[in-house]
């Protein structure tokens, strides 16, 4: 033990290890929280896209028809948004391993956690705001890529296969979409 504090007291005199600051750890932390938030808000914010996407269209009546209607959902499912928010999760769950506490916690579940925060959120802030239906509305004003994003969120497309199974097709008034009866 004496030979290896002894080591590092040499390594320190020769300059071949430099100490740094305590303002330089605590930024670096202030710093990964910060991009940790942000990275978890984008997340959120993701996975309320899908939702609302879902919801607009009206993809999760596909569901009740069966086998059939399972393949027109993965069709008309917004994967490549799910791949991001995905791929953000992951991101985030590395940031948090960068911590003490996030080694203690097994992979699995800290990535199960983010996950299911991630959903419950986004889908609460869907269907209990009007976060995105707001948004939708004044989708021409929003800037890039929010506006495009918004504008193009319904697929028009949609409709033809939902009148095959017998649906209604879906409205382009959000509102029309979930209050009538």
């Amino acid at each position: 033990m004496d030979n290896l504090k002894e080591k590092i007291l040499k390594e320190i005199r020769s300059g071949q290890v430099t100490m740094r600051p305590r303002a330089y750890f605590v930024l670096q932390v202030a710093a990964l929280v910060l991009l940790g938030f942000v990275v978890l808000v984008v997340s959120v914010f993701i996975f309320n896209f899908i939702v609302f996407s879902i919801r607009i269209n009206r993809v999760d009546t596909l569901l009740g028809f069966g086998p059939r209607g399972w393949g027109a959902f993965v069709r008309f499912f917004p994967w490549m948004w799910l791949i991001v928010d995905v791929t953000l999760v992951t991101l985030l769950e590395w940031l948090l391993r960068q911590f003490r506490f996030g080694n203690k916690i097994p992979v699995l579940y800290l990535l199960a956690g983010l996950l299911c925060m991630t959903v419950l959120t986004g889908a609460v802030v869907d269907r209990a705001t009007p976060f995105n239906d707001s948004l939708r509305e004044m989708h021409a004003g929003l800037p890039p890529p929010f506006g495009d994003l918004y504008g193009h969120a319904r697929h028009h497309d949609i409709d033809d296969v939902l009148r095959g199974f017998g649906a209604p097709p879906g409205a382009d008034d959000v509102y029309s979409a979930t209050t009538t009866e």
